[in-house]
């Protein structure tokens, strides 16, 4: 059977193919049990890298804030606030999906790495657009009536393109296996806008946003490195189908224990008989053949994540700006420092969770128990973050300064702790999912949330400003929280009740020849 990028007629040769074994639990149960502690050791490496980033990120974000209260008023802080949310919620629906598709597709493009990098980010631009002028509109009618209204429309339009390129690259820099490079570009840009918000307010004055434009500025050059020169040198410095570099440094290791005697199976299997059968050589495909054969994968993995996420990463971080439109600019601030203050407990999962979903992309074996691993120690790692901020939120809200000690945020920054906690397993098993393409469950599961959350805020900030809005989240986040461990629990549930009771030493394997024209194709990618 010929591939689907291939010419037709190739050459037939007779080759010596393994029968294959017939399907046994215990088998793929010990399988996982083998490839769980290699997988884990990749999403452990890229978590740290991932999270280091968030680390520096997080810092400096903490004290860019607390410059931000001190030398911006309230009420102007919370303008800055509404539309610093807006865009980064405009360019997360426009960035999520893109990124996402890159994140699970690139490690499995081989040749066409560019040619669906360049596919990405055109596609990631052309939504940021969209969602821009949206998000453009919404500021003009609602946060800044007083301004020129198509000057507020195109730029908060541009910025939010910007802002989606700058969210693409982490995903782009983790599927090409360069998780550490992460590090050395936030850290720099978070240090700039802390230097820089200063500047703008003794230059400028506080009127002239000086929040967003500190935040946006380091972004911009940040792309034009990025996009500009490594990713370029990048790709031309990775051959064409080679392994990734943790992927190949893992490899490595797991050669370097079999060879001592250290990398012992943990099921004995007895060796399959051998049939000669009359199969295809293999005709290697083009990327532009591999490009247009999974475009349509790619076009419904962006269409339905990036809805997914719209509905569930746009409206959270959306937040701050309804707060403002509905409670006034001051509870709008209340709630956008207390958010970021809690941020960094939701920063630990996404990382972990890039990474499950990189590594999990194109290969099936032991994800469900790795993946189970991987929540159960993001939990007790998050849960504890979650009280120590709540021990030291009113020092916190202290250095914010009068006003925001004074406020309700110790009750927010509560409300959001318990958030983060609960989200964890849905965003452990959301990163599964969109590792094996199933992207349909995460956009029902992030439809009902948006469902129930956006009423739940009309209804509450009026009435208790930006602790109602807390308080709606996390009450709709309970619905998320169940749904991931079930969906987390299912599958490894599914595998004990299907295994037989054979013991785990030795498991004999029946050898049941495969003709040759069920010989399964190249692997692709699932749309």
């Amino acid at each position: 059977m010929t591939g689907q990028g291939a010419t037709a007629g190739p050459a037939r040769a007779s080759t010596t193919v393994p029968a294959t074994p017939a399907a046994d639990p215990a088998v793929d149960r010990a399988v996982d049990r083998a490839a769980g502690p290699s997988l884990n050791r990749r999403v452990t490496v890229d978590s740290l890298w991932i999270l280091a980033g968030y680390a520096v990120t997080s810092g400096a974000g903490f004290v860019f804030w607390i410059v931000a209260a001190r030398l911006v008023p309230p009420a102007e802080l919370g303008l800055n606030t509404a539309i610093y949310s807006i865009v980064t919620a405009a360019a997360a629906v426009a960035a999520s999906g893109v990124g996402n598709a890159l994140l699970v597709m690139l490690p499995v493009s081989g040749g066409a790495r560019a040619r669906l990098l360049r596919l990405g980010a055109g596609t990631g631009m052309c939504i940021a657009t969209v969602t821009g002028l949206i998000a453009g509109v919404l500021v003009a009618l609602f946060v800044a009536p007083q301004g020129p209204p198509v000057v507020t429309v195109l730029g908060v339009a541009l910025v939010t393109v910007v802002w989606s390129l700058f969210v693409v690259k982490d995903p782009v820099l983790t599927a090409l296996g360069h998780a550490r490079y992460t590090l050395a570009v936030n850290g720099p840009v978070n240090v700039a806008k802390l230097g820089l918000l200063p500047l703008l307010v003794v230059v400028a004055g506080t009127s002239a946003l000086p929040v967003v434009v500190a935040s946006v500025a380091p972004a911009v050059l940040a792309c034009l490195l990025v996009f500009g020169f490594s990713l370029p040198r990048l790709l031309r410095r990775t051959p064409d189908g080679a392994a990734r570099p943790a992927d190949r440094a893992d490899q490595s290791r797991d050669e370097a224990a079999t060879a001592s005697g250290d990398g012992i199976s943990p099921v004995s299997v007895s060796e399959p008989e051998t049939v000669t059968e009359t199969v295809p050589e293999a005709v290697p495909e083009t990327p532009s053949g591999w490009l247009e054969r999974n475009r349509r994968a790619f076009a419904l993995f962006v269409l339905r994540d990036g809805t997914a996420n719209g509905l569930y990463l746009g409206v959270i971080l959306a937040l701050p700006f309804l707060v403002t439109a509905l409670a006034g600019a001051e509870q709008g601030a209340v709630f956008a420092l207390c958010f970021q203050i809690s941020l960094v407990l939701d920063l630990v999962v996404i990382g972990v969770g890039a990474a499950l979903a990189t590594h999990s992309a194109g290969a099936e074996v032991g994800a469900p128990a790795a993946a189970m691993r991987v929540w159960l120690q993001v939990l007790a790692v998050v849960t504890f973050g979650a009280v120590a901020l709540i021990a030291v939120a009113p020092f916190l809200l202290g250095a914010l300064g009068r006003f925001y000690e004074g406020s309700a945020g110790i009750t927010v920054i509560v409300l959001l702790a318990a958030g983060s906690v609960l989200r964890t397993s849905f965003e452990i098993w959301s990163a599964t999912l969109r590792a094996r393409q199933h992207t349909t469950i995460v956009l029902i599961c992030t439809a009902l949330f948006a469902a129930g959350l956006v009423p739940l805020v009309l209804v509450l900030t009026p009435r208790f400003g930006a602790v109602g809005a807390a308080a709606a989240l996390l009450v709709v986040t309970v619905g998320l929280g169940v749904a991931g461990v079930v969906g987390l629990l299912r599958p490894l549930l599914a595998g004990r009740r299907s295994a037989p009771a054979v013991p785990a030493s030795v498991v004999p394997v029946p050898a049941v020849p495969m003709p040759a024209e069920t010989m399964p194709a190249e692997t692709g990618v699932r749309a």
